[in-house]
């Protein structure tokens, strides 16, 4: 694993997190606050990014597992990756 992709997984690691924070408060502000009607949108708007972030995860996780799907420039050729 490169350093890439471990501070690739480090920050989705968080958004996810985030995203967990921001959907519990936003449910205990809308059902037991004050009703913002700010709570659902900005927790729309978290999971939206986390999304997104897993799928930039998956997607790197997987060029890295090296899976049959790979582009000509991914594949190493007798262990070496083509210069162009």
């Amino acid at each position: 694993m490169n350093n890439r992709t471990l501070q690739s997984l480090i920050v989705h690691t968080f958004l996810f997190g985030a995203t967990t924070v921001a959907l519990a408060w936003s449910g205990l502000a809308y059902f037991y606050g004050d009703g913002s009607m700010w709570a659902p949108i900005v927790n729309a708007v978290i999971w939206l990014a986390s999304l997104c972030g897993a799928g930039l995860c998956y997607r790197e996780l997987r060029v890295i597992g090296a899976t049959p799907d790979q582009s000509a420039e991914e594949q190493p050729v007798n262990g070496l990756k083509p210069s162009c």
